[in-house]
């Protein structure tokens, strides 16, 4: 079991960090509503119970949120729409539901689903990292959430068979902004928080869909707190993560990232607080004073705001000074130094000392361009590029699992030449300016605030 000791507590002075801003687009209408997000209620902090990590998880949440009572989850998400008719997402999860088999799942996101399937990297992707992790003993349950950018998905049944082929559980992400806008980065990157719904299940941990397993990761399972890995200049990655679902957390967090996609970024109020001090980023560095940093007003951020600062509940683990912050809930760091401490890795992470008490050392994580199906043999660059980079062992394992997939017309010979990519982009540049039109239901849901 994960064990927790008391230590030192760590507070740093903030140096300021500077992340692209988005370009504007033209032409799109705001959303004529509040824009504040101070005016969303926050949550009720008495639902948590502070816990050892070698001890038990707060008590289930009673009612609509137990775990136990898979039907309310269908229920409390109609009651938010406020429609009789079940959405296709809510329907999505119900399937979900009936092909379980375990009480602990692996999530990854396949997304910019659409006719040109240069998506189809991330298609293959979640295939070997379902392979990697049954080969190394796992026991868990695989979901891919599948997030499609054209209206007739009929288009991609094959690619969905081939998912269910190998075992895998499909969720259909559901579409916050109005359908004139293209799925885009931003919508995707916030639909991240989706796995704090899949309250049928005990914890959930969530990777990337560039990642590739190279151990067997159960053993994390165990950890008591919602727990991520500090960024290289984001106080918290969510390249992984452990989620300890909670519909109540998710509702919350659902109705701040619709919000967020209606308006301008405000780096100084953030989520709804100025950043406060006590953060710190990969290494110990002192994060930034503003809500500037990468991820800041997408999923890392809005993580950041719910778990760390204001609820607890968390781990922060920094996989460079050896050394994770705890969190304890109700009110995380907003409870002051009582609320906060901080404990060795392989104390809080003693679940997995027979494994690793790193997490990141767990996996490989291909980001940018660095993605092994976007290597390619074009000329002599590129040719010796790609020589290059296969003598990485992740790499050449990547390549070896494509290949033991047996997929018609597709392996390490070939994959190059169909030029797959990333369809969304690699962060989120293009966010107009006002934001994005909302569907109507999501207008309601923003400014009923007293019924979120």
């Amino acid at each position: 079991m994960c064990l927790l000791i008391v230590s030192s507590i760590i507070f740093f002075l903030v140096p300021h960090a500077e992340v692209a801003l988005s370009t504007e687009k033209p032409n799109l209408r705001p959303l004529e509503s509040s824009k504040s997000m101070d005016n969303l209620p926050h949550l009720p902090h008495g639902n948590l119970q502070k816990t050892e990590l070698n001890g038990n998880s707060p008590k289930p949440l009673q009612g609509k949120e137990s775990h136990d009572s898979k039907p309310n989850l269908i229920n409390s998400a109609n009651q938010i729409r406020g429609q009789v008719k079940i959405d296709s997402d809510i329907a999505s999860v119900s399937k979900m539901v009936s092909e379980q088999r375990s009480k602990y799942a692996y999530v990854t996101l396949i997304s910019g689903i659409d006719s040109t399937f240069r998506y189809r990297g991330f298609l293959y992707n979640a295939m070997i990292m379902k392979k990697a992790l049954s080969i190394a003993g796992s026991q868990a349950d695989f979901i891919a959430m599948i997030g499609y950018n054209e209206d007739d998905v009929t288009l991609f049944e094959d690619d969905m068979q081939l998912l269910r082929s190998m075992d895998i559980i499909i969720h259909v992400l559901p579409r916050w902004v109005h359908e004139d806008h293209d799925l885009s980065f931003a919508e995707m990157a916030l639909l991240k928080i989706t796995p704090w719904s899949f309250t049928h299940y005990d914890k959930v941990q969530f990777f990337d869909g560039d990642v590739m397993p190279t151990r067997n990761m159960d053993c994390l399972f165990k950890l008591k707190y919602n727990s991520f890995t500090a960024g290289a200049v984001s106080p918290l990655n969510s390249g992984w993560y452990l989620a300890i679902p909670n519909i109540e957390a998710y509702e919350y967090m659902r109705a701040k990232a619709i919000l967020r996609l209606s308006k301008d970024w405000d780096k100084i109020n953030g989520w709804g607080e100025p950043m406060p001090q006590g953060l710190t980023v990969r290494g110990g560095q002192p994060a930034s004073k503003q809500w500037d940093f990468n991820g800041s007003d997408m999923d890392q951020g809005l993580l950041l705001h719910y778990h760390v600062i204001n609820h607890g509940l968390a781990l922060l683990i920094d996989t460079y000074t050896g050394l994770t912050s705890v969190f304890d809930p109700p009110r995380g760091l907003s409870g002051g130094k009582s609320s906060i401490h901080t404990v060795k890795n392989d104390v809080a992470i003693a679940c997995c000392k027979d494994i690793s008490t790193n997490p990141t050392s767990m996996f490989a994580h291909f980001t940018g361009r660095g993605k092994p199906w976007m290597l390619n043999r074009d000329n002599e660059k590129n040719k010796a590029e790609f020589d290059k980079r296969m003598k990485n062992k992740d790499i050449s394992q990547w390549f070896t699992l494509l290949d033991s997939l047996k997929l018609p017309g597709v392996n390490s010979s070939t994959i190059a030449d169909l030029h797959l990519g990333s369809p969304l982009g690699f962060w989120n540049h293009n966010f107009p300016k006002g934001g994005f039109n909302l569907q109507d239901k999501h207008v309601k849901l923003i400014t009923q605030k007293g019924k979120i």
